[in-house]
């Protein structure tokens, strides 16, 4: 069962969706000051960083 299935229509699937679409936003505020810098900011990009130790 995905996660979509099980948490469908309850608070825990709404609150991960604005989490995911926080992330989303802040990915896009990274890569629009990655313009602007010489050298550019990737430690912390939402999208490069590991969500489990078990990866």
């Amino acid at each position: 069962m995905s996660f979509d299935e099980v948490f469908a229509g309850t608070p825990i699937q709404f609150l991960a969706s604005q989490f995911q679409q926080n992330l989303n936003m802040a990915e896009q505020r990274i890569d629009a000051n990655n313009q602007k810098r010489v050298i550019p900011y990737f430690s912390l990009k939402p999208s490069l960083v590991v969500n489990s130790i078990s990866m």
